[in-house]
Order: structure tokens, then sequence, then C-alpha cells
């Protein structure tokens, strides 16, 4: 999956250093992340929730993002030219 996602970053977001290599620990992170979270078809439990017997309603799986996509920071006190 994190092969996937840098791929389709180097593709699509190229001017914006998304095929940068020193990225690869992030994405399998972020992969993993999503594997543990995401329901399988089969059970309709996410291996996180078999581990724990906990239901979760996933609302957190709603504050994802495409990997390697640009993101605006909206923050004013940012604004001022200075790297974060």
């Amino acid at each position: 999956m994190a092969r996937h996602m840098m791929l389709h970053a180097a593709l699509c977001w190229v001017t914006n250093g998304a095929n940068d290599t020193r990225l690869w620990p992030q994405a399998v992170k972020y992969s993993e992340y999503l594997f543990n979270s995401i329901p399988s078809l089969g059970s309709g439990f996410s291996p996180l929730e078999r581990l724990t017997q906990r239901r979760s309603d996933h609302e957190d799986l709603l504050r994802c993002y495409v990997w390697g996509a640009p993101v605006h920071v909206l923050d004013p006190r940012l604004g001022d030219g200075k790297k974060i």
C-alpha cells in the first residue's frame, strides 16, 4: 500500500517534492494506520477492533487525506514567510 501511495504522489504532484524517498517511513506508517483502521468486507471489523474487542464509529477515517496531496496551512501566524 505504501508503494502505491508513493507512486501516486510521484506521478500526480511531482513539483511539490512528493517523490522524495525520505517520505517512505511516513508512507509506511500511514498505510499501517489505514490497514489497521479500515474494516474488512467479510467480517465488518477492523484489525484494531479485533485486537481491542471494541467497536469503532470510524469517524477518524473521515480526517484521512490522499497521501502526498498538497496541503495549505491557514494559520495566519505561519504566514510570515518563515519555515514551519
